[in-house]
């Protein structure tokens, strides 16, 4: 709605809209509507508490794996004889939600992984280089 009345907000472009007052009130709003929909509707999951915890190991690694899967799809089509690119596999809907499931299911692994590995590092590496990893 405030969208309506303050066109033209774009963080690409650096441009605020018509007025700088109505973008911060509209930033507010949101923010207090998410808010309440987040504490009204999400009691308790523990998915979502799950990737809370691991938020920065995920970040860490989703990148280089999501890279490694659309590289080895590519190869493995082109290989069946099947011309698919990696710019394919990103543009369309279905190929990009299957490449964000593995890429979920991998991250997932790596950071089992490395909560086992982080039990066996002496304690000193565990609280200084391994301390993004809950």
């Amino acid at each position: 709605m405030i969208g309506y009345f303050n066109p033209g907000v774009s963080m690409w472009s650096n441009s605020y809209g018509k007025s700088y007052v109505i973008y911060i009130f509209g930033g507010i709003i949101g923010s207090l509507w998410l808010g309440f929909v987040c504490k009204w509707f999400i009691v308790k999951n523990s998915f979502l508490e799950y990737l809370g915890q691991n938020t920065i190991t995920i970040l860490a690694v989703h990148e280089p794996i999501k890279r490694i899967i659309l590289k080895l799809t590519e190869i493995i089509m082109q290989h069946f004889g099947v011309a698919i690119t990696v710019g394919m596999l990103q543009n369309n809907v279905f190929y990009a939600l299957i490449i964000v499931a593995v890429v979920v299911a991998i991250s997932f692994t790596v950071i089992c992984c490395l909560k086992q590995l982080k039990a066996y590092m002496p304690i000193k590496i565990r609280n200084n280089f391994m301390a993004f990893v809950r």
